[in-house]
């Protein structure tokens, strides 16, 4: 059997691009400083009762939906490349709809789509460094696979 190839973690890295800002972007900027990103993916069961079930519970697939998380510390020095805590917190503000990207480098793990920020947190420990933690909700079905 041939050695298994993983993927590691910490090579998938979440991006962002403002599409609708006053000056669209057209290219991906790293969101800096993650120690975690998430892809949650769900379709709802809708219930199907009826003479042909005899009186067991069927289903067909519902609406689904889908979110990326995150959470890392907060950074004032970015650079061109990047997206730091306040740039988020300026698309939660504006509740602008963007283009997120979760991937690695050779794209064998892709995760992507329009979203919008439905939750955005700050912490300010006394011992850490200012945390954030972020919730984008997908608009629209997911690319699950890197485009060609």
């Amino acid at each position: 059997m041939a050695q298994r190839v993983y993927i590691d973690g910490k090579d998938v890295v979440l991006f962002l691009k403002r599409i609708n800002a006053t000056v669209p972007e057209t290219t991906f900027k790293t969101i800096a400083c993650l120690d975690n990103n998430d892809f949650s993916g769900n379709v709802e069961k809708k219930v199907v009762n009826n003479k042909c079930t005899a009186g067991w519970e069927d289903g067909i697939a519902g609406n689904g939906t889908w979110s990326v998380t995150g959470s890392g510390q907060a950074i004032s020095d970015v650079d061109t490349a990047e997206v730091n805590y306040q740039t988020l917190a300026d698309v939660w503000v504006k509740k602008e709809t963007v283009e997120i990207k979760m991937a690695n480098a050779d794209g064998s793990y892709y995760r992507a789509g329009e979203a919008i920020i439905t939750d955005f947190s700050e912490t300010a420990s006394t011992d850490e460094p200012l945390s954030f933690s972020i919730t984008f909700n997908g608009l629209g079905t997911p690319v699950i696979v890197k485009p060609a």
